[in-house]
């Protein structure tokens, strides 16, 4: 369930202590089983919320409830529909003083509530769970280009386009682009500005955002396009697989590793049946590699002798090249 969309089911539960899932779904905008679904998640994660199925049945918010919504200002209101940010990340949107303030509110009202309900939960469910956004091995110190998120959320809520002074990870030169933006998108620890150039999506990664300048004119968006759709379909489309495939045999000690390095682009071969080549003790793993451009079978010199390219004839010289360039430094 999208942060925005758990804050609203809450504001409307607490307007409708006694409603239907069918009425929720409708005023959601979701299927009366997506609705089911995010009540189910609600109640799992403590929240009083009961469910009751069957024609007398509906959806119950527990007078007394943990969460007074009421106590909290509209900008309050308005910082919770991003709770699915971690502090690192909420700091960055300029938004780490208000939603602090805003939790200690919501904390109050526990306190205030019937002492039947405080002994159900004793420690708040946000005392029993943390969450880190950042990859493994993350650098450990705050980039020194690039654009912080705060900075641009004035000129984005003022629905400007904008002129961005971007550098593409294989462009040593930076150049300007304008560009009409959805808004940001924060994903394993890094800041995105999700805009369309030329009416075309894009993302941008604010670390490579030299500067910027809102113009006069509005963004212009195309209709009926919302940013988290947007930015998850752009997710989909980087993380797809690549019009090339490398044939490979894989040692099996190395599957796992291999899945974990090359993710989704690693995939089972696209024969029905599996194959094996019998090496002495050795049981090969078949498995395929897809990629975009064949300089990314670089990604598949770090497993060295326990890897084995079937095909294209390219890919295999490409690797061999490369493992020849490496040797070549380490040669007396």
């Amino acid at each position: 369930m999208t942060p925005d969309r758990l804050f609203l089911l809450l504001r409307l539960l607490e307007q409708s202590p006694t409603t239907t899932a069918a009425v929720l779904a409708s005023q959601l905008g979701v299927s009366v089983r997506t609705l089911r679904r995010d009540l189910q998640w609600l109640s799992e994660a403590g929240y009083p919320v009961l469910t009751r199925p069957g024609k007398y049945g509906g959806v119950t918010w527990v007078p007394g409830s943990f969460y007074d919504l009421s106590r909290l200002s509209p900008q309050e209101q308005e910082s919770m529909s991003v709770l699915g940010l971690d502090a690192s990340q909420r700091k960055a949107a300029g938004l780490d003083v208000t939603i602090d303030r805003a939790m200690e509110k919501l904390g109050q009202s526990v306190r205030r509530t019937p002492q039947t309900l405080r002994d159900a939960y004793e420690i708040p469910l946000r005392n029993l769970v943390v969450t880190d956004h950042q990859p493994w091995f993350a650098s450990r110190q705050d980039p020194d280009i690039g654009t912080a998120p705060a900075a641009l959320l004035d000129d984005l809520r003022a629905g400007s386009r904008l002129r961005v002074l971007y550098r593409r990870s294989q462009q040593g030169v930076a150049r300007w682009r304008t560009v009409d933006p959805y808004g940001l998108f924060a994903k394993s620890g890094r800041w995105y500005l999700v805009a369309d150039q030329s009416g075309e999506p894009r993302l941008f990664a604010l670390t490579r955002v030299q500067r910027w300048e809102a113009l006069e004119s509005r963004r212009r968006l195309r209709p009926g396009i919302r940013l988290e759709d947007l930015a998850h379909q752009l997710v989909r489309q980087w993380e797809q697989y690549g019009a090339l495939r490398v044939q490979l045999l894989l040692a099996p000690h190395q599957v796992e590793r291999a899945h974990r390095l090359l993710g989704s682009r690693l995939v089972p071969p696209l024969e029905d049946a599996e194959h094996g080549i019998d090496d002495g003790a050795l049981e090969w793993v078949r498995l395929d590699y897809h990629y975009q451009d064949l300089e990314e079978v670089r990604g598949l010199l770090p497993f060295g002798p326990d890897l084995l390219i079937i095909s294209p004839a390219e890919a295999k010289q490409r690797l061999r090249d490369l493992a020849e360039e490496t040797a070549s430094l380490y040669s007396d």
